[in-house]
């Protein structure tokens, strides 16, 4: 298994579309990608609020490599 980390900043000027492009276009995306064991995103902590944080879990690290 395979954890990837990351952690997105957006600008607070483009924080609802940020939100609506993850839920509408890449969320959907990710989690059809083959070797994709699980995704967790993070929402953000009051003194970050446009921070984000998502955690991905991948069967190995060539499905990751082919995700990426």
């Amino acid at each position: 298994m395979i954890i990837r980390v990351l952690r997105i900043t957006v600008r607070e000027d483009r924080l609802e579309d940020f939100k609506r492009h993850m839920n509408e276009v890449a969320l959907p995306r990710v989690k059809s990608q083959p070797g994709l064991v699980s995704i967790n995103v993070g929402q953000p902590r009051p003194d970050a609020p446009c921070t984000y944080c998502f955690v991905m879990t991948w069967d190995s690290i060539g499905s990751l490599k082919d995700f990426a």
